[in-house]
């Protein structure tokens, strides 16, 4: 197979040094706090955790940090992309573009050093001026881990060693178009299937290859499921809806009419059994938020005019509307179910950004909240706020990242929000990627250089780890 044998795209390099002496891009901060005993940890193998639900089931998690913000462990300099990094096993997945570049990055965790890298030209100019790098996140699997870059490279490489298993150029194959910001969405790895919404054409069909589900091990194609759709910025999930598995792809890509919704899939042969149709009127829109699931319920959510919608799966396959929400327009962060209600971000621009808590069950809107304060930046007295933030649910807290680079702990419940801690870690636009803990440490990504100062694009390792 002419694309399995790809290794000369690669460029590999072992690091076992776990300083920043030779290292020009690492900073070495301090030690983190050892780790309490009876703390309870997990991997954190996709861009949304292990459930892909924004939610981490680690304890002993810190609640209250320093003057100054949580202690910062390491520091590396990156290059573009809005990715979140995987970690398992003792190995961090650092997934950016470099100059012009791909790389897939094999760092340690608690140190940043260099275990691999393996990295492949990318010719991508983003025709909206926003960043040239990959927007989906890597994702690890057991042994390997994939990535789906912004011009649809999809490779499967060794965890251990970085070795490429498998490399598919999909917007080749599946003549794959640019979109609006190039490809988006995170693979999912459901069986022994990696599956991933692709939105090519595949002549001599009329529709797109719109999901594709290929066999993790040799990249061979299983299945495709055609339909009008595109790819959206989306990451397809599994759930389980009256004793079945079913795939869940959010689709909808660049198209004039624009056109796009849910698919349900099945996943043994790529049957879709239903669709709903959720998207804009207006040309330039994306769905780019993943869906919200639980028991046998949907929650979809875009931010160009229509908003939010509940589904329900019936047992016979079928999707029916339980409930609409056109004031809760998530741009892209996921929204997070807790105890009966969701809390996710409204808004599509900035200053119109508010925290927003909805019933589950309902679809009753329980209360929003601009989050808003003044503080001296500089010389200059602004107003702040997290805008269009990101959630991670840990220890019955919210951990919030603000896309201006503020982090805050918050108290969240259908009465109120609370903050309960909050600074400022940086002055940069676009921190747009859910925080990743693991072991506790929190990686967050800066994506854009600090408008005060001189820090480029870095991914930060804060600890947290609480201390007795």
């Amino acid at each position: 197979m002419k694309w399995v044998l790809l290794a000369f795209f690669s460029l590999l390099s072992l690091t076992p040094a776990l300083g920043d002496d030779e290292d020009p891009r690492l900073t070495f901060h301090q030690k983190a706090t050892p780790l309490a005993e009876d703390a309870l940890t997990e991997s954190w193998p996709r861009f949304l955790g292990a459930r892909d639900d924004a939610k981490s089931r680690e304890t002993r998690v810190a609640k209250a940090w320093p003057a100054g913000g949580p202690p910062l462990v390491w520091e590396l300099q990156k290059g573009d992309g809005y990715t979140t990094p995987a970690i398992a096993d003792g190995r961090l997945i650092l997934f950016h573009r470099w100059e012009r570049e791909e790389r897939i990055e094999c760092r340690h965790p608690e140190t940043g050093a260099e275990q691999w890298t393996v990295s492949y030209r990318v010719d991508y100019r983003d025709q909206f001026g926003y960043s040239d790098g990959p927007r989906g996140s890597p994702v690890i699997d057991g042994d390997v881990v994939y990535t789906l870059g912004v011009k649809s490279m999809l490779t499967c490489c060794a965890l251990s060693s970085g070795k490429i298993v498998w490399q598919r150029d999909l917007m080749k194959e599946f003549e794959v178009p640019q979109y609006f910001f190039g490809s988006g969405s995170s693979p999912l790895v459901h069986g022994d299937l990696l599956i991933v919404n692709v939105g090519g054409h595949l002549p001599p069909s009329s529709e797109r290859a719109t999901v594709v589900a290929f066999d993790k091990r040799t990249g061979d194609t299983r299945w495709i499921s055609r339909s009008s759709w595109g790819a959206s910025y989306a990451s397809p999930l599994a759930a389980t809806f009256h004793g079945k598995e079913r795939i869940l792809v959010f689709a909808g890509g660049k198209s004039r009419p624009p056109e796009g919704g849910l698919l349900l899939i099945d996943p043994s042969e790529g049957a879709i059994l239903d669709r709903f149709s959720w998207r804009a009127s207006k040309y330039e829109s994306v769905n780019a938020t993943t869906p919200v699931v639980s028991g046998n319920r949907i929650f979809l959510t875009e931010t160009y005019r229509l908003g939010g919608v509940c589904l329900e799966v019936t047992p016979e396959d079928t999707l029916k509307q339980r409930w609409k929400a056109p004031e809760f327009a998530v741009h892209w962060s996921a929204p997070v179910l807790h105890e009966g209600h969701l809390y996710g971000f409204h808004g599509e621009r900035e200053p119109l950004a508010e925290l927003v808590c909805y019933d589950w069950e309902t679809g009753k809107e329980r209360w929003r909240n601009e989050m808003r304060w003044t503080e001296t930046i500089g010389e200059r007295r602004m107003i702040n706020s997290p805008f269009r933030g990101s959630l991670l649910h840990v220890e019955n807290q919210f951990l919030c990242l603000g896309e201006g680079g503020t982090l805050l702990w918050l108290d969240l419940s259908p009465k109120e929000p609370k903050i309960l801690q909050r600074t400022q870690l940086f002055h940069a636009t676009q921190t747009w990627s859910t925080p990743a803990i693991h072991r506790g440490l929190v990686y967050i990504s800066q994506h854009y250089r600090a408008l005060r100062g001189r820090t480029g694009p870095r991914l930060l390792c804060y600890d947290f780890r609480a201390r007795d």
